[in-house]
């Protein structure tokens, strides 16, 4: 398999982690005929609104006004993941923690560091695991939308999963 065949394997492989919720309008609004909310990876955007085009059915970019302001709010949040890094005193220490079934977005195998993403119900033993290996050190990484999606577009020195 070449590299081109691989990114692209991986890359069909995540889209199979997008859901789609489309809510058709009961009288189109010209093309536009709908509303949609996009989940992927612990990401929910809604106001995405749905279009009939010339050349078939697109998304175009979500417009929530608050009513408040009357301002543009953001329409993307996190469902309740969690991001942290954490530093092994080693690579065995990493190595042996990449093992653990925790979903790991990137490795860091020069500094021994993973990010390791799991939900609120999952805290306690994430902390329980960690209490099973020497840390230099733990912390929360803010989500933002070019960190999470980082993952895919490979950054020199760093293994992405």
């Amino acid at each position: 398999m070449t590299a081109t065949e691989s990114n692209t394997t991986t890359a069909l492989a995540n889209l199979s982690q997008i859901n789609v919720d489309v809510r058709l309008l009961t009288q189109p609004q010209g093309k536009m005929i709908g509303l949609a909310t996009v989940e992927y990876h612990g990401f929910k955007m809604d106001g995405f609104k749905v279009f009939n085009g010339e050349k078939g059915l697109f998304l175009g970019e979500p417009t929530v006004r608050d009513g408040r302001t009357n301002n543009f709010v953001k329409t993307i949040r996190v469902t309740g993941d969690e991001l942290r890094e954490v530093e092994f005193a080693s690579t065995d220490e990493l190595e042996r923690f990449c093992q653990t079934g925790f979903e790991i977005s990137l490795v860091k195998k020069e500094a021994n560091q993973v990010h390791v993403v799991f939900y609120d119900k999952d805290a306690n033993r994430f902390l329980a695991e960690l209490s099973n290996y020497q840390v230099n050190f733990f912390s929360e990484i803010k989500f933002t939308l070019e960190d999470h999606f980082m993952k895919f577009y490979g950054n020199e020195g760093e293994s992405h999963v």
